[in-house]
C-alpha cells in the first residue's frame, strides 16, 4: 500500500528569511576562505597579494557573524547556563527565558537603531575604506543593521511564545 506524503509544516516568513540570512553568511564564509587559499597562494608563489582580498574579507567577516545571529537564536545555538538552569521547575525556567529574552532583545535594538542610523549615514555619504583598492563600507554597515533586526525579530517571537501563547490560552480557559 502507498504512503501518503506527509504535509510540510508552513515556515512563518521570518523563518524564510533568517534561512536565507543564514545561507548567505555560510556562503560568505566559504567565499571568504576561497579567496583567503587563494591570496596565500598568490603571495607563495607568485610573490604578489591579490589586491582587495583584504578588505573585502573584512566585508565578508560582517556577513558572516551578523546574518547568522538570528538562526542562531531561532535554533538556540547561543550561550546558555543549562547548568544553572537545569535545576529549576518550569515555571521559573519558562520566567528566565523571558527574562532573558527581553533583556536580550533590548541590547539588540539598542544596538540595532544605532547600527541603523550609522548604516544610513555611511549610505548617504559614499563611505569607504582606504587601502590597495577604494572599498565601500556601506554594505557592511546595512548588513550589521540587516542581521541586529533579525535577531530582533526572533527574539520578539520568542517572547511571544514563551510568554504570550500560555498567558493567552490560559486567559481563554479563565
Amino acid at each position: 500500500m502507498k504512503q501518503e506524503p506527509q504535509p510540510v509544516a508552513k515556515r512563518p516568513a521570518l523563518g524564510h528569511v533568517l534561512a536565507w540570512a543564514m545561507t548567505v553568511s555560510m556562503a560568505s564564509c566559504f567565499f571568504m576562505i576561497i579567496i583567503s587559499i587563494a591570496d596565500v597562494f598568490s603571495r607563495h608563489l607568485l610573490g604578489q597579494a591579490i589586491a582587495g582580498v583584504f578588505e573585502l574579507s573584512e566585508v565578508l567577516m560582517v556577513l558572516v557573524v551578523f546574518l547568522g545571529l538570528g538562526a542562531a537564536q531561532k535554533e538556540g545555538s547561543h550561550i546558555r547556563a543549562e547548568l544553572v538552569i537545569s535545576h529549576f521547575s518550569g515555571r521559573v525556567r519558562n520566567g528566565l527565558d523571558l527574562f532573558a529574552h527581553v533583556l536580550g532583545f533590548l541590547f539588540w535594538a539598542i544596538l540595532f537603531t544605532q547600527c541603523a542610523a550609522k548604516a544610513l549615514e555611511s549610505w548617504s555619504t559614499g563611505e569607504y575604506k582606504e587601502g590597495l583598492m577604494k572599498f565601500p563600507i556601506w554594505p557592511a554597515r546595512w548588513a550589521i543593521a540587516v542581521g541586529l533586526l533579525l535577531i530582533c525579530l526572533q527574539l520578539l517571537l520568542d517572547i511571544y511564545r514563551t510568554f504570550g501563547v500560555k498567558k493567552i490560552s490560559a486567559a481563554r480557559k479563565g
